[in-house]
């Protein structure tokens, strides 16, 4: 079944010149930690940090939305082995 449309949010804008970037690094093995002891992927304990940041950053600067966000996450659906040169994802 579909989810329907996300919900608009300050990011659901077109890009300006004034729309900047920030990014971080975190030590993998900080993060295999952090999922073992949560019993989790480490595929989960990066969406969750990624979901916490969102939401407070959409907490602080507003507004959080009443519905949940939908996030993508790309899947590689190549063969173990296979190396062409081709995409072979899709998304989930």
């Amino acid at each position: 079944s579909s989810l329907g449309p996300a919900p608009r949010t300050r990011f659901n804008v077109s890009l300006s010149a004034t729309r900047s970037f920030a990014g971080v690094t975190l030590p993998l093995a900080e993060l295999h930690r952090a999922r073992k002891r949560h019993g989790a992927s480490l595929n989960d304990a990066v969406l969750f940090i990624i979901g916490g940041a969102l939401r407070r950053y959409l907490t602080k600067h507003g507004p959080l939305p009443r519905k949940s966000l939908i996030a993508a996450v790309p899947v590689s659906t190549r063969a173990a082995g296979d190396t062409t040169s081709n995409n072979q994802a899709t998304m989930t």
